[in-house]
């Protein structure tokens, strides 16, 4: 048997849908989605230093997500508190 790279799908469902929820309750919160260029670079850049950081497919081992995108949402934020949601 392979060991799995990433969350189950049924994990990274969830954790999808928490992600859309979030970026909903910050848009009627504060009427953002996005963070700046900056964020987005610095938040990638920790992501791709991070040994969770699978750098073949731009993912997060821990959560699944592909972080080329996770790191544009305002209400995103890492599984394991290396970067926090902007509000």
């Amino acid at each position: 048997m392979t060991e799995q790279k990433f969350p189950s799908f049924k994990q990274q469902t969830k954790n999808l849908v928490n992600l859309a929820k979030g970026v909903a309750a910050n848009f009627v919160e504060n009427g953002e989605v996005f963070v700046s260029k900056n964020i987005q670079n610095e938040r990638l850049n920790i992501c791709k230093s991070c040994d969770w950081y699978d750098t073949a497919e731009f993912r997060c081992k821990h959560c699944g997500c592909y972080m080329e995108q996770k790191v544009k949402f305002a209400a995103s934020s890492c599984p394991i508190f290396k970067w926090d949601k902007v509000s």
